[in-house]
């Protein structure tokens, strides 16, 4: 019997660690931007809240929320929205007597600044709270 040497890598890599981050899109709510209005307020369900707003573009908006500031444990599947019209998002099913920090990121289509085709862009709007009661 026979015993060969082991074949050789063609190729080597070694470990390389890379600083990984967590993209947010920008929050928009100057005048003239993509959202209009966003607010939360407390339901008539004692472990619900209602989100709701407007966007000044056709598009989706997903609404966000947590129990910290900037930590989001749910979100919702994209809301179709259009312009100028008010969109309304329920929260159910959350803890009683906790605070939630709400955000909404909307992905529309903008027309371009001097015309010709439209482009996709998304903003959020900045985090709102609200507390269950």
């Amino acid at each position: 019997m026979t015993v060969g040497v082991a074949a050789k890598p063609f190729r080597t890599f070694g470990w390389h660690t890379y600083t990984w981050t967590t993209y947010y899109p920008p929050v928009d709510t100057a005048a003239g931007g993509i959202w209009n209005t966003f607010s939360s307020t407390v339901d008539t369900q004692p472990d619900a809240l209602s989100a709701s707003g407007k966007v000044n573009y056709n598009g989706t908006v997903s609404v966000r929320w947590g129990t910290r500031p900037g930590c989001y444990s749910g979100q919702s599947l994209p809301i179709p929205v259009s312009a100028g019209v008010t969109f309304n998002y329920r929260l159910t099913q959350l803890k009683r007597h906790t605070t939630y920090y709400i955000n909404a990121e909307a992905n529309v289509s903008k027309p371009a600044a001097a015309g010709g085709l439209s482009q996709s862009a998304m903003a959020q709007y900045g985090e709102v709270s609200s507390a269950t009661s």
